[in-house]
């Protein structure tokens, strides 16, 4: 209904079920073209103020990791960025970073068992969660653990850059 549209169903005991919508969309302006990018003025005053600043963008999904990629580098900070637990363990052995954003839902080492290795192991680095699993439970197992930030996906590039700016002047950056 928000978007003038309704669910159609259509069932067959023994056969299956068919749903179905249709949905209109706009015709893309120019400013929807790729390469377009409009800042809001409060976000253009961001620009470049956390250069410095060391993460590590720990994600499996490669849009997402694109869209984090770019947000940071607009904030000054040019990640690190792996596909799983496994590759970041690989990588804060040998080096230093003031924050990690880690994902909970990856092969191999997911994010709950990520981050609490990187708390033991690697208690000087800052964990951020960014995760579309907003669930309170989420919340109260990282809480367990110290871990009190959480980046909600899709995330708004005002409180990334929060949550990195606390981090930042925490470790003098």
């Amino acid at each position: 209904e928000l978007h003038n549209s309704r669910i159609f169903l259509k069932s067959r005991p023994g056969v299956g079920s068919q749903f179905y919508f249709d949905l209109a969309f706009d015709l893309p302006s120019d400013q929807n073209q790729p390469g377009y990018l409009t800042v809001s003025a409060e976000l253009a005053s961001y620009r470049q103020k956390l250069t410095g600043l060391q993460v590590l963008l720990v994600e499996d999904n490669p849009i997402n990791i694109m869209v984090a990629q770019k947000q940071l580098e607009y904030f000054g900070v040019f990640p690190d960025c792996v596909r799983n637990g496994k590759e970041a363990l690989e990588l804060v052995k040998n080096n230093r970073y003031h924050a990690a954003l880690l994902d909970l839902h990856m092969p191999e080492i997911d994010g709950y068992a990520l981050a609490e290795i990187m708390r033991k192991e690697y208690p000087d680095i800052h964990l951020i969660i960014f995760t579309a699993d907003i669930m309170a439970e989420v919340k109260m197992e990282f809480a367990k653990i110290n871990v009190y930030d959480i980046l909600n996906k899709p995330f708004a590039p005002e409180e990334m850059f929060e949550i990195l700016l606390k981090v930042a002047q925490a470790r003098g950056v």
